[in-house]
């Protein structure tokens, strides 16, 4: 989640949200206050996902555990003393690291066929993003507000699994003997993005709407390293991988946002909804140079390509929060809930990559003083479970000899997750 502040609402503050995250959510936000404001925040989010084999029932689960994740925030606002328009600039990272237990070198082939069925569905995922927003909104008559936006980004992505070299007839079929290990990294320097968005606020009406558009390039990672490693002291399989270079493509993506907000004297409901549609439907796939396999045999397979072990399609969230003022101009209480789809493709869940979506709920603490607002917010990604069957997966262990091999993926996934958010902010005018 971008914003520290809207974590105690479950992201629900579409309308309300008018400094940090809202210079990409929806940057014509920005106008209801043109004071100056500093704001400093970070999210803390921590991630329990768990896998269970449907392939070796006798398997241990399969925890991710990868620490707690954090999501600084950096942002400037400063408008004109009669409140015709704001500038700001906002400085977001957020991360993302799925960290499953990996096989040791050497490791004996049926301690790892038992103890690590997931290796051939990733066994390490790490992104993480820096990004730079900057925009300006405008005040049109007295209840409109417009805002434009955008944004570079820094991505870094690491991947990393086992893929199976062998031949089905003459090896046991995904047999650890024949494994080797894959590594893929890639970094895109410049990923841009381009925001609009508006605030309609009528001062005769109790009533707040909000729309606004995100539109995001995806990262192309380019002349990344690519790594292949022998898992064994065995002589074959032999990886030949030396200065192996990768790329990758991720599809752009734009999000929707929508919103509307209920004034009361003492208390504001907001309802909002997000759709991400995320363009192209086929998978994600590594681009490999000078990367090849030798066998006993003396064959010899070349890596060209093989599919990332991340992915993602359009999907939508409903989210709705409550805010009450418990002490008049000081202390309000704060809640949330929101639904959001999953946003892996069923077949093509990995167990370092399955968001199955579900419901969310959040509470939190907002105190304001003079010049001084202070944000606290808590969420809980209540416990989800899907289940993959082998004859639904679309994700097989990746053999470079194309000679055999089976669902890297067919099992059960569950997963829940933490959010503490908090945020100060100081104005001036």
């Amino acid at each position: 989640m971008d914003d520290p502040r809207a974590i105690g609402r479950a992201g629900a503050t579409n309308v309300s949200s008018d400094s940090g995250a809202a210079l990409v959510h929806n940057p014509g936000a920005m106008i209801r206050r043109t004071q100056g404001r500093l704001v400093l925040g970070t999210g803390l989010a921590d991630r329990d996902a768990r896998f269970a084999s449907a392939s070796h029932p006798s398997s241990p689960l399969i925890d991710n555990r990868a620490g707690p994740q954090t999501a600084p925030l950096l942002a400037f606002h400063q408008g004109d003393s009669e409140g015709r328009w704001v500038l700001g600039v906002a400085l977001m990272n957020s991360q993302w690291r799925s960290n499953l237990p990996a096989p040791a070198f050497g490791q004996p082939a049926q301690d790892v066929e038992r103890l690590f069925p997931h290796r051939y569905g990733g066994t390490d995922l790490q992104i993480e993003s820096s990004r730079l927003a900057f925009g300006a909104a405008m005040r049109v008559g007295d209840s409109l507000g417009l805002g434009l936006s955008a944004s570079l980004s820094q991505v870094s992505l690491r991947e990393s699994r086992r893929v199976w070299a062998g031949f089905a007839g003459r090896d046991r079929l995904l047999g650890a003997e024949q494994d080797l290990e894959l590594v893929l990294r890639g970094e895109d320097l410049y990923s841009p993005g381009a925001s609009i968005g508006a605030l309609l606020a009528p001062p005769d009406m109790p009533f707040e709407f909000a729309l606004g558009l995100e539109y995001r390039r995806g990262p192309r990672f380019r002349q990344g390293r690519a790594e292949l490693n022998a898992t064994s002291s065995a002589a074959f399989p032999a990886p030949q991988a030396t200065g192996a270079k990768s790329s990758l493509t991720i599809a752009d993506s734009a999000v929707l946002r929508a919103g509307a907000r209920y004034l009361g004297s003492r208390s504001f409901v907001e309802l909002a909804a997000d759709y991400q549609l995320q363009q192209g439907r086929d998978r994600p796939e590594w681009r490999i140079d000078g990367m090849s396999v030798s066998d006993q045999s003396t064959a010899q397979a070349e890596i060209l390509s093989i599919p990332a072990l991340q992915s993602s399609r359009s999907h939508m969230a409903l989210r709705a929060s409550v805010d009450y003022e418990v002490v008049q101009g000081f202390l309000w209480l704060t809640g949330g809930y929101a639904w959001t789809a999953p946003a892996t493709p069923r077949g093509w869940r990995t167990p370092v990559d399955a968001q199955l979506g579900g419901h969310t709920l959040a509470g939190g603490l907002e105190a304001s003083y003079q010049n001084y607002l202070l944000s606290v917010g808590y969420a809980r990604a209540l416990r989800r479970e899907r289940s993959l069957a082998a004859s639904g997966s679309d994700t097989p262990a990746f053999n470079p000899f194309d000679a055999g091999s089976g669902p890297a993926n067919a099992g059960s996934y569950s997963s829940s997750g933490d959010e503490l958010g908090f945020a100060v902010e100081v104005a001036w005018d």
